[in-house]
């Protein structure tokens, strides 16, 4: 099978992954990590993460420039609500109403996805809303764009590490989880999940101890306020199970085993990604960048949001939302014109005595 491109993109650095599926596992065959120079911002640089991405791709000599990307959990939004079922035709306006309640921007302002899973016995219907910001995706497209890239899509994060971890497993979960995602700088990404959708997510930076190590009573911390805040919500779920993946800093090892003694629910330490030959693990970063990578492959067809619209170079990329504003502007001009050639005719029948 021919390997893909995955692309993680933070606000310090970059993550490239390249990936084949084999002997019933993704396999991680090249991947770089490149900071991006903070100084570039602080210099006003008009495209900061250029030459990150360029020196990822050269360091991992990656020749492909099909990419699929997923962007930060800051950057990008996964919402979750349930509505009362509506005929198809009645869904849009009413899910992007209903979606602006959960959102920090006005949905003018953003692209976005969703999927709808009805439930025609109890006549509800469960949205996945994704969202990011238009000017967050124009200035990817364009830095991408820059380098030579072609996206083939781009979703938010927490959807790219589901699916790498669903993928990873020999069966479905059928309880609800969280995944936890640790970083080295202490940056903690929660999703909590039933099936293929994510019900809740959270990001928040873990408190340091002296020697600029993580805490892990921090860690706790955050995890109860979002064991709690899911409770509340969800009054008919609970969180089963949690499946752990940290960076390789050598200070995680035994978390999985502490967390489990804390909380009192059963921890999975798991990290899907592998290379041939290497039994080592491999940081968050990455298998955000890796579970972009597999979308093509992946067995969770559930999990295929895009938040671009074409497979063309990022110069030519236009989202669904700009789309349909542009359809809804050309009709209101042809509407308009209409109106006006008509009133004119009327006027000039009017006064020439028909």
């Amino acid at each position: 099978m021919s390997s893909t491109v995955g692309v993680y993109l933070d606000r310090d650095r970059v993550y490239v992954a390249e990936c084949r599926y084999a002997m019933g596992a993704y396999q991680l065959t090249k991947s770089a990590i490149q900071s991006i120079d903070q100084r570039d911002f602080q210099n006003n640089t008009p495209n900061p993460a250029l030459a990150a991405v360029q020196t990822a791709f050269q360091q991992a000599a990656i020749r492909q420039n099909a990419v699929d990307v997923c962007i930060s959990d800051t950057d990008g939004f996964v919402r979750y609500f349930e509505m009362p079922l509506l005929p198809s035709r009645e869904r849009k306006n009413a899910i992007r109403f209903e979606a602006q309640k959960y959102l920090p921007f006005e949905i003018q302002d953003l692209v976005y996805d969703y999927k709808v899973f009805p439930d025609k016995t109890k006549k509800r219907m469960k949205v996945m809303f994704l969202a990011a910001k238009k000017i967050t995706i124009n200035s990817i497209t364009e830095t991408l764009g820059q380098a030579g890239l072609k996206i083939r899509s781009l979703e938010p994060a927490p959807i790219s590490r589901l699916r790498l971890f669903l993928s990873a497993l020999r069966e479905p979960f059928k309880d609800v989880f969280m995944l936890l995602n640790l970083d080295e700088k202490g940056n903690l990404d929660m999703i909590v999940v039933q099936g293929s959708m994510i019900l809740i997510t959270r990001h928040c930076e873990i408190t340091k101890e002296e020697g600029d190590a993580v805490s892990f009573q921090s860690l706790v911390a955050e995890v109860r306020v979002s064991l709690s805040y899911f409770s509340q919500n969800f009054k008919n779920l609970s969180v089963k199970s949690l499946i752990f993946c940290a960076d390789t800093d050598k200070t995680y090892n035994q978390w999985d085993r502490q967390l489990l003694s804390e909380l009192n629910i059963p921890v999975q330490n798991l990290n899907p990604v592998k290379r041939p030959g290497s039994t080592q693990s491999y940081s968050s970063g990455l298998v955000a960048a890796m579970g972009a990578a597999a979308k093509s492959s992946s067995k969770v067809k559930a999990l295929a949001y895009n938040l671009v619209s074409a497979e063309t170079l990022p110069g030519n990329l236009v989202s669904a939302v700009v789309k349909e504003e542009t359809a809804y502007l050309k009709k209101v001009v042809i509407v308009g014109l209409a109106i006006t050639v008509g009133g004119l005719l009327f006027l000039h029948l009017f006064f020439t005595g028909f």
